[in-house]
């Protein structure tokens, strides 16, 4: 086929195109299968039951068994031996399966890709955070949109494991989260810290520890321990629970049951005379909430604030990230660090 150079209506010269043609177009027809035969492969072969798989895709089983038949006379495999009592991979569906993962994978991205660039058009930056988080990166976060009028940030609060997985399925662009002085696992690569503050207890004013300028951990001995659900994030409680010595300090740990927007408010609220909280330190962002007090504990324990954002480069999420790099710590107390 020849190609024919374009002519430019304003001078009449003939243009240099700088688009190649491309020399191979893939056939996508003799491929014939689609992605939701792809996703429901892929969670068969993570469940190995079609009971589980079928309810996970939320469609009938009998359904599901029609896909994998269907994609199976596609490839002209079987890709699983069953019978009535087992499901297992065979070898063309063991080496199937790292394809389909990775097409599923590059599927996400390229919707990904698309509506991040959407957004990015109209401005718009999705983050999420706790509402404990956000509270400390208000005012980090007030000075990035001074700086960048442009951009419309559009926050929206979770608890920690729903940020992590809002960003992984690219329902936001960037989150806030608590973490230790690494970043969350799996952002290590595009992270940014934004604060690193000491950490103690906040207790009653009527609490004995109240009276003390700072409280040694050996004085939490005993203490009754208010915390929140372990599932709801499990690498933050251990670093905290860690941090004040492990569980067989205290004399009991009670964990809330219900959760508002801030996980400190509904913490501090459960506590009485003879129990303790963990607590980022108030002083530094704001006043300790009347009735209660916060204590340093020594030796500190680390908690650190991370930015992190995925990897769909927009202009917006570009712009904060490279704010949270350059910005400058608000108050002595606040240390503001590039992630390695």
């Amino acid at each position: 086929m020849n190609y024919a150079p374009e002519v430019s209506p304003l001078t009449g010269a003939e243009e240099v195109s700088s688009v190649e043609p491309p020399s191979f177009v893939p056939d996508w027809r003799a491929v014939g299968f689609d992605l939701r035969l792809l996703e429901s492969f892929v969670v068969l072969a993570s469940e190995l039951h079609f009971g589980r798989a079928a309810q996970k895709l939320a469609f009938a089983q009998p359904a599901l068994s029609q896909q994998i038949r269907r994609l199976e006379a596609q490839l002209g495999a079987a890709l699983f031996n069953r019978d009535s009592r087992r499901v297992e991979l065979t070898a063309a569906g063991t080496a199937f399966l790292a394809h389909a993962r990775a097409s599923l994978a590059a599927a996400i991205d390229a919707r990904a890709a698309v509506a991040a660039t959407e957004r990015a058009a109209s401005g718009r930056l999705p983050l999420s955070a706790n509402g404990d988080a956000l509270d400390y990166a208000r005012e980090f976060l007030q000075a990035f949109a001074a700086a960048h009028s442009s951009v419309r940030l559009d926050v929206t609060l979770k608890f920690r494991n729903a940020s992590k997985e809002a960003l992984v399925r690219h329902e936001v662009d960037a989150s806030i989260l608590w973490s230790g002085d690494q970043p969350p696992l799996g952002f290590a690569d595009r992270s940014a810290l934004i604060t690193a503050l000491g950490a103690g207890i906040a207790v009653r004013a009527s609490h004995p520890l109240a009276m003390l300028p700072e409280v040694p951990l050996d004085r939490l001995d005993g203490q009754r321990l208010i915390m929140f659900p372990r599932e709801r994030a499990p690498d933050l409680y251990d670093l905290i629970l860690n941090g004040l010595g492990g569980a067989g300090r205290f004399s009991s740990i009670h964990h809330i049951t219900t959760i508002g927007q801030s996980v400190a408010a509904d913490m501090l609220g459960a506590l009485d005379d003879e129990s303790v909280t963990h607590s980022p330190q108030w002083s530094s962002i704001r006043q300790s909430p009347e009735g209660f007090v916060y204590k340093p504990v020594v030796p500190a324990v680390a908690a650190t604030l991370w930015l992190v954002w995925t990897g769909v480069a927009t202009g917006p999420t570009r712009a904060l990230a490279t704010f949270a790099n350059q910005a400058t710590a608000p108050e002595p107390s606040l240390t503001l660090v590039q992630s390695p």
